[in-house]
C-alpha cells in the first residue's frame, strides 16, 4: 500500500454515522490520522486520545449511535448500515464494527476499538463487502497489536 495522506496530528472529527457526533467526542485531547491506498482498497485510520479512561465508554456510545440503516455525511449517502462481527481483538477493552454501501458504489467497513485512553477508528473501502470486511479484520488486529506495544 502507498501513503495517500501522511499521518497528521491534531484534533479530529473522526465519527460520522447515524448520529452526527458522540456525547464524549468533545473531550478528545489529540489524534493522528493517515490514509493508505493499494491492493484494491483504501484504508483510513484515526487514533485519538481521551482523558480519564473514557475510551471504553466511547465505544459504547458508538454502539448506541450506529442503529440506523441509512445516513448521509460529507456528500455521500450510506445504505445497508449493519453491525458485523470481527474476530476478537484481545488487546481491546471494547470494540464495535459495521459495514455499509456508499452512494459512490463502494463497500465500506468501519471498526472502532478502545485500548486504555486511546480510540482507533479504521475505515476500509473496497468494491466488494467481503474484501472490505476481510481487510478490516486484518487491519484492526494489526492496529490493536501496534497500539498495545506502544502503550505498555
Amino acid at each position: 500500500m502507498k501513503v495517500d495522506m501522511a499521518p497528521e496530528e491534531k484534533k479530529w472529527d473522526w465519527f460520522e454515522s447515524c448520529e452526527p457526533f458522540l456525547p464524549s467526542e468533545s473531550r478528545q485531547v489529540t489524534g493522528h490520522h493517515g490514509r493508505w491506498l493499494g491492493e484494491g482498497a483504501i484504508v483510513d485510520q484515526t487514533v485519538v486520545a481521551y482523558p480519564d479512561g473514557i475510551a471504553e465508554d466511547i465505544v459504547g456510545e458508538v454502539k448506541k449511535a450506529v442503529t440506523c440503516t441509512e445516513y448521509s455525511a460529507g456528500g455521500t449517502t450510506y445504505t445497508k448500515v449493519a453491525p458485523v462481527t470481527l474476530p476478537k481483538v484481545p488487546e481491546a477493552l471494547a470494540a464495535q464494527a459495521w459495514c455499509m454501501h456508499s452512494s459512490k458504489d463502494h463497500e465500506v467497513c468501519h471498526s472502532v476499538f478502545a485500548e486504555q485512553d486511546l480510540i482507533s477508528s479504521i475505515w476500509v473501502i473496497a468494491n466488494q463487502k467481503d474484501d472490505a470486511l476481510d481487510a478490516l479484520g486484518v487491519m484492526t488486529a494489526l492496529a490493536a497489536k501496534r497500539i498495545e506495544v506502544q502503550i505498555r
